[in-house]
């Protein structure tokens, strides 16, 4: 019984002697091949071009086309395809097997053919042909898998851009610089502002670097813009987003982030850091002023009932600039495994020109490394904290924003909150929301927002929980005056204030009529409003009930100084 044959090759023979031909034939087909036969090479270069052969018997001496100029030619078509050709030659000359060998040709045999030694040759080349294709088409495999993965990639990466809104990184208080270890990066960075005008910036760091790690971070991003535009307070939003990773990311995946608050309107800055590096606050020297440590676990570990929100704030009293870097920057190390560190960062960002911070590092750890690839995620963020600038930012909002609107009068809407209400919710952007239905313009919106936050404040703070603004005006005033609220806030048991909001017809104009009223002692009004007038020679971003009174047509307290109403016109902008 004969043995069954795996499957062979496809031999071409091509020589001009028929006879020569049908033996090679005869013995390929012997030891399992297909073969292809051609008397002369332009034959030769014909069938080719039906069928692609695996090896080549090629006669070296033929009438027209040689084997060598055939040998070449083919090997030229095939392309980076591999076809080993065999020459067989009556030829002795050494000098005419190297021609042969070196322009095409990858073996010999002489004639009159040695079968035994031609078998063997076969053989040798047979595996080598199998091991080749199994090459190319693993390289094929591997080339289709790499274009699906360079698709993949440039969808996430668009993705990416769009859910993280990079346009909004372009505020002209903020400078940042990403560089991914991989393709993607796990750090991520948002920023966008509330309705009344404060910066919120959020640095987010996911575990591991590349498309992992960049998955990791998108749960952030959501709560973090629709919260911001709601006007919620960054440590709402840090508790929001650590919910979020707990719902959705695996137990063994977190998020360290450090989100920064800049109101340049009470001159505040607000930072948690739950798991980044030490946040650097600098003077216009490049000198330290404030250093703002991680005091939190990141993102996604504790549970809500033991989640820490506790936010540490500072009062602006000069341009400074806040310095917030992933753990990729400090740990950047070069050829030595120096890491670039602290000293580097900041050292450069004291050389740098104003404005040219960013730049002035990128180009320093570009430096430190040397050729060396960074092995985790770098990113850096810049924050200016600067009052001028602010009111530059502002103006021009105020000269491009819209202002017509089509809001409708006999609106009208009340809300009383008492301890428990007062203590848990949030209540401006609730208000908001609310306007939101009645097709209020951004800018009526942002300003708006500003109204609520000052009379909802006042009434709290003042009527509800007798706090004295004066105690932010020490050194350490800020942080005691957020310290004692909260406690007070916790441990409120009466009182409640009500908020009453009515869209009115007045002077052929619509206007938004808001009176906030405190169960409280009320305080003298009439001093504060002189007060008011004295802020309003200032800059149109001045303070508190100078602020409002600037927004407003007018502003009214009652008597005892515990309600106030205030008539916002929603039609035309009002004179700063």
């Amino acid at each position: 019984m004969d043995t069954p044959q795996t499957q062979g090759m496809i031999l071409m023979v091509v020589d001009d002697d028929r006879m020569i031909r049908m033996l090679l034939r005869r013995f390929a087909e012997s030891l399992g091949h297909q073969v292809l036969e051609a008397g002369s090479g332009d034959e030769a270069l014909q069938i080719a071009e039906q069928q692609t052969p695996d090896i080549v018997l090629m006669d070296m001496v033929m009438p027209g086309m040689d084997g060598i100029t055939t040998a070449r030619e083919l090997k030229t078509r095939v392309g980076e395809r591999w076809v080993p050709v065999i020459f067989l030659t009556a030829l002795d000359n050494d000098a005419d097997l190297v021609a042969a060998l070196s322009q095409g040709g990858d073996d010999y045999l002489t004639k009159p053919v040695n079968f035994p030694i031609l078998r063997a040759k076969i053989s040798a080349f047979e595996r080598s042909v199998m091991l080749y294709k199994r090459v190319r088409e693993q390289a094929i495999e591997l080339s289709r898998y790499q274009d699906r993965v360079i698709e993949e990639q440039r969808v996430a990466q668009h993705l990416m851009e769009r859910i993280v809104n990079s346009a909004k990184l372009d505020d002209p208080m903020l400078d940042s610089w990403i560089s991914p270890a991989e393709f993607l990066s796990g750090d991520l960075l948002a920023a966008a502002r509330t309705p009344g005008d404060v910066l919120y910036v959020m640095l987010a760091d996911g575990v591991g670097h590349g498309l992992t790690a960049a998955l990791n971070v998108l749960p952030v991003t959501q709560p973090f813009y629709t919260m911001t535009e709601k006007g919620f307070s960054i440590a709402e939003i840090a508790r929001e987003i650590n919910s979020k990773v707990r719902q959705i990311l695996p137990r063994d995946r977190f998020i360290s982030a450090a989100l920064v608050s800049v109101d340049m309107l009470t001159n505040r800055l607000e930072v948690w850091n739950g798991g980044i590096p030490k946040l650097h606050l600098l003077n216009a020297q490049g000198e330290v002023v404030l250093l703002f440590p991680s005091r939190h676990l990141p993102l996604g570990i504790l549970p809500e009932m033991q989640f820490d929100s506790k936010t540490e704030s500072f009062a602006l009293q000069e341009p400074l600039r806040l310095v917030m870097c992933s753990d990729g920057l400090v740990e950047a190390e070069d050829h030595d495994r120096a890491p670039f560190g602290y000293p580097r960062l900041l050292q450069a960002v004291q050389q740098a020109p104003q404005g040219g911070e960013v730049e002035q590092v990128r180009q320093s750890v570009v430096d430190h490394l040397a050729g060396e690839p960074h092995h985790d995620d770098i990113s850096l963020v810049i924050v200016r904290c600067d009052q001028e600038l602010a009111d530059r930012i502002s103006a021009d909002q105020r000269e491009h924003d819209d202002v017509s609107g089509s809001v409708q009068s006999g609106w009208r809407m009340a809300l009383t909150l008492g301890p428990e209400e007062l203590k848990y919710v949030n209540t401006v952007p609730l208000l908001i929301h609310v306007l939101d239905q009645v097709r209020i313009t951004r800018r009526q919106r942002s300003e708006v927002f500003l109204i609520l936050t000052e009379l909802f404040a006042n009434a709290l703070d003042h009527g509800i929980l007798l706090l004295e603004s004066s105690l932010k005006e020490s050194p350490d005033g800020m942080d005691e005056y957020f310290m004692l609220r909260s406690e007070r806030l916790t441990a409120l048991t009466q009182g409640e204030i009500t908020i009453e909001l009515a869209i009115l017809q007045d002077e052929a104009e619509p206007v938004l009529q808001i009176m906030v009223t405190d169960s409280g002692q009320g305080f003298d009004h009439q001093g504060k409003l002189q007060q008011t007038n004295a802020l309003q020679a200032l800059r149109p971003s001045g303070k508190g009930i100078a602020l409002v009174r600037n927004l407003c047509r007018d502003l009214n307290y009652n008597a005892a100084g515990n309600a106030v109403t205030v008539s916002y016109p929603l039609k035309h902008r009002p004179r700063l």
